[in-house]
């Protein structure tokens, strides 16, 4: 982990970071969220249960049976609380996942999630560990783990509470009550989720029978039959009613109603989904048959590619699927399936092996090979085998020649399985269309198969340096391979899969071979971390083409002159290709594009000619291409850009005038560049919702800043030469986030307190020496300003007296004042503070604010050397956490004994400290730092009651 000595390297490290992670959208919920806000409202109250008691931070579970809407509640509160923490985590089907990612991925997913830091965990323990030391104890969090089945999933999340702030909050969902109860949630933190009542199982039946939320003429009795069959479980009204979407002949609704009859719900949950999949058509019923067994959370588009492979239509057969609530498909347009119905898939899968309707699909090779043994006499139909959860990334390969992930992964009985693969046998199995695997097991498959057809081959750590020829690839559809040895893809023009569509390749390529310009129907190539110095002018024969990343490749130097004919591409990624100085004049022709990712190509210095006729692109990063120079042609004809990125662009010191005439752009990122300054019409830029700017030479904005009327996130960066802001800036109404970093900006204007959306202000690094808040009067009645402040953090400035009057931030939950080396003194706070830091305030002597602080969670005055006394703090009931070290002059901290909820004090290396009153009384107490206090006096035996109740967080010490 990196430590920083340097406070302005740390928050410019800070600002790049907050760079590059990009908006996220909500999660999905549901189409109709029928009865959701009364679930939501039901959690809130054991919820707030909870947050009236003392203690840790809170850990509550929400349980009841599959197909009651645990994942949908979960997602619904993560959606509408997330906002409220500084970090936020779901970890999704964390039951399926364990399986398919293994516990540890999912560790290191939950601390890139919060820290932004990706970290390589090689097995559970180890993720404890790094939980507890990657996480910072300063940081409110929440945290959704979702579907968990077995106490020790849950287990290998929950060190992390030890580290977290204690108004976290970490939420867990699953079936069965004593996982969590196992795992120490107490049983009055857990929210039994019910079904729907009457209405709402009306509402969400015909929302999706009907597309309306009450039953049409001649329909209430039998609807009415169908809810109260399904029991009030949002699954089966909503696959139910999907069923019947668009169907008018009532006699088919009552021989559906006397099957639904015939089960007994909930317990017979899988064969009321299984009256939706026998309403499928063949295809179709394949296609579910495939997703449960091979493809949730997969890609969309790959797995159509694969069944149009199979002689299937994938994009009617996956729509019909997800118009009849089988299936889902997220923003990230990964497919997923409600646990229950995938079950119901694999269970279908598993009975028809032996009934002959349809080919094995194996994806369970410690369950699925002894099968196969079993048939040894026989040849088998099998489908697919797929042993490998995901294509690993390069870096994720064993270090070791020969180690095997899978083997690490399963252990040692799945080796014996692979071992008894590979030993000769009689046994046969044809039709084999998907595999995904990883080593020498593909070989150890492919010998058992009769007349092999591939339409999908996913092969981890590949040990060869091409594409050896037993693989037949006539039919190949999707081809991905992770390799370390790969350098070129096949030796010999027969081997080329003129079929394919996709082509995932993560390895240290060298080259293509000349015959990739006859894969004339692939739509989407990824060559990460190749070796590739340029590409062969065939590759440019690729009409076909949408989608291209050659990310990572830092060797490659030019693209062909015929680029521009790959006239289909619409997303083109070339990030951190640092060898690349110029695009091929062609490159204009690329009409179609969209998406244009250049970003840490530290050698680009010019963009052709033609690039202004890319009229369609809209994402546009050129981050870090630090020698490019542009000129007013450069976006000459682009009109519809809604991303842009010239951050680290230092050789550009003018904006192209056409910047300023985007009218979708909504997000522009300017940080460390040489602007000396912004386009007067910028104003025009009325979709804009982000602007990030900062450069040495810019010393005044344009007075149109102000009619940016769509600005939410506003930041000044390192503009040393700005004194001042516009006073337009008080025209910014939807602006929610301004920050002001390293500027030379010595006050704010009056204007700034009619900002009334504003929810964070930042002012670190600058000079400025008072707030632009209202002073009180007598007899004045009090106008709001900053209504919707909830975080005000002040780092360096010049500062010397603060107080907030009636009226003034009357929603702030977060002060931060630190390192302010002028400020004297503190007056009046709102009482709405949960969060209060004076942190290396030197010189601060008065702090008269902190009575009325009843809200108040956390106060850390630590390195306030001239303190000698805090006012009383026993109408600080709220308050769990002091920070005090380091404060030389501090001699007491009154009503401390009062504090009923505190559970961490620290006040080592005060000097004068004399007395802490009946600290020994805080039954919520778990942390006590009185280290190198030599004057703190304590009465006969409290010393040794507080080493016997507290243990290891007692840290005394000279």
């Amino acid at each position: 982990m990196r430590v920083y000595s340097d406070e302005g390297k740390l928050l410019e490290d800070l600002v790049q970071c907050v760079l590059k992670k990009r908006r996220k959208a909500g999660l999905y919920v549901a189409t109709y969220p029928t009865g959701l806000d009364e679930k939501v409202q039901d959690f809130g109250k054991t919820l707030s249960l909870q947050e009236l008691q003392t203690g840790k931070v809170k850990v509550m579970g929400i349980v009841g049976m599959g197909g009651l809407g645990k994942t949908t509640l979960a997602k619904e509160l993560f959606n509408n609380r997330s906002s409220d923490f500084g970090k936020s985590c779901f970890l999704s089907d964390v039951r399926e996942n364990a399986d398919r990612r293994s516990l540890s991925s999912l560790q290191a997913q939950l601390i890139e999630d919060l820290t932004q830091v990706k970290m390589q965990i090689t097995h559970v323990d180890q993720g404890k560990e790094m939980l507890k030391n990657y996480v910072s104890t300063s940081q409110q969090a929440l945290i959704v783990i979702d579907d968990v089945n077995h106490a020790d999933q849950l287990n290998a999340f929950l060190p992390i509470r030890e580290v977290l702030r204690s108004d976290s909050l970490i939420l867990v969902t699953s079936r069965d009550k004593d996982v969590l109860t196992s795992s120490g949630i107490v049983e009055s933190s857990i929210y039994k989720l019910t079904g729907l009542n009457e209405q709402h199982s009306q509402e969400l039946f015909c929302s999706h029978a009907f597309c309306q939320s009450h039953p049409p003429l001649g329909f209430k009795d039998i609807v009415a039959e169908f809810c109260r069959a399904c029991d009030g479980l949002p699954l089966s009204l909503k696959v139910i009613g999907s069923l019947l979407c668009g169907k008018t002949d009532r006699s088919y609704w009552e021989g559906i109603l006397d099957k639904l009859r015939q089960m007994k719900l909930p317990n017979e949950i899988q064969q009321t989904l299984k009256l939706s999949y026998d309403a499928l058509d063949g295809d179709e019923k394949q296609i579910f048959l495939d997703i449960a067994c091979y493809f949730v959370g997969e890609n969309r588009d790959m797995a159509i590619r694969i069944w149009d492979g199979s002689g299937w239509n994938g994009l009617v057969g996956l729509a019909n699927l997800q118009a009849k609530c089988l299936v889902e498909v997220n923003r990230e347009n990964t497919i997923q399936m409600h646990d229950h119905v995938r079950d119901l898939g694999r269970q279908i899968a598993d009975q028809e092996k032996s009934s002959g309707v349809i080919s094995h699909r194996l994806w369970r090779l410690i369950e699925d090979i002894p099968d196969l043994w079993q048939q040894s006499s026989v040849i088998t139909e099998v489908r697919g085998i797929r042993t490998v959860p995901r294509l690993l990334q390069y870096s994720e390969l064993p270090e070791s020649e020969g180690a095997s992930w899978l083997k690490s992964w399963c252990g040692e009985v799945l080796g014996n399985c692979l071992r008894r693969l590979i030993d000769p046998s009689p046994y046969r199995f044809s039709k084999f269309q998907l595999a995904a695997t990883e080593d020498d097991d593909l070989e150890s498959i492919l010998k058992r198969v009769e007349s092999p057809n591939l339409i999908w081959l996913r092969w981890n750590n590949c040990p060869y340096t091409s594409l050896p020829p037993w693989i037949l690839m006539n039919n190949t559809r999707v081809l991905e391979v992770c390799a370390k040895k790969l350098n070129t893809l096949w030796r010999t023009e027969s081997q080329a899969p003129l079929e394919l569509r996709q082509l995932t390749i993560y390895s240290p390529l060298l080259k293509f071979p000349k015959s990739i310009g006859k894969l004339k129907y692939i739509e989407k190539i990824v060559v990460k971390h190749s070796n590739l110095k340029s590409l062969p002018e065939d590759f440019c024969d690729l009409t076909s083409l949408k989608y291209l990343e050659l990310s990572e490749s830092g060797l490659l130097q030019v693209l062909p002159n015929s680029f521009g004919c790959l006239t289909n591409l619409q997303h083109l990624d070339l990030s951190r290709t640092s060898s690349l100085q110029k695009l091929p004049n062609s490159f204009g022709y690329l009409t179609n594009l969209q998406h244009l990712d250049l970003s840490f190509s530290s050698s680009l210095l010019l963009l052709p000619d033609s690039f202004g006729n890319l009229k369609c692109l809209k994402h546009l990063d050129l981050q870090d291409c630090c020698n490019l120079v542009m000129t007013n042609e450069t976006f000459a004809n682009i009109c519809s850009l809604e991303y842009l990125n010239l951050s680290n662009c230092t050789g550009v010191a003018v904006l192209p005038s056409q910047v300023a005439h985007q009218q979708s752009l909504e997000e522009l990122y300017l940080l460390h560049t040489n602007l000396q300054e912004l386009p007067g019409d910028i104003g025009n830029l009325g979709s804009l919702r982000v602007l990030r700017v900062g450069s040495p030479c810019l010393k005044k904005l344009p007075c149109s800043l102000g009619q940016l009327s769509s600005l939410k996130d506003f930041w000044l960066y390192k503009c040393e030469e700005m004194k001042s802001l516009p006073d337009s800036l008080g025209l910014l109404t939807e602006l929610s986030m301004l920050s002001l970093q390293f500027c030379g900006i010595e006050s704010l204007q009056p204007e700034v307190v009619k900002l009334n959306k504003l929810e964070k202000l930042a002012v670190n690094f600058c000079p400025m020496r008072k707030l632009p808040f209202k002073k009180g009067v007598e007899g004045e009645s009090a106008a709001v300003e900053l209504s919707q402040l909830e975080y005000l953090h002040l780092m360096r400035t010049k500062i010397s007296v603060i107080s907030f009057v009636e009226g003034v931030c009357p929603s702030l939950k977060y002060l931060g004042i630190v390192n302010c080396d002028e400020l004297v003194e503190v007056g009046a706070l709102p009482p709405t503070l949960i969060t209060l830091s004076f942190k290396y305030c030197t010189t601060l002597r008065k702090m008269e604010g902190l009575c009325n602080l009843t809200n108040l969670q956390e106060l850390d005055i630590t390195a306030c050397f001239e303190v000698e006394e805090l006012p009383c703090l026993d109408r600080l009931t709220s308050l769990k956490k002091i920070m005090a070290d380091c404060c030389l002059k501090l001699k007491r901290i009154r009503g401390v004994d009062q504090l009923t909820q505190l559970q961490e004090l620290s006040v080592s290396r005060c000097f004068e400290l004399v007395e802490l009153a009946r600290v020994e009384d805080l039954v919520s107490l778990e942390k006590l730092n009185i280290a190198q206090c030599p004057k703190l006096q304590w009465s006969r035996g409290v010393l040794e009651q507080l080493r016997q109740r507290l243990r290891e967080g007692l840290v005394l010490g000279q």
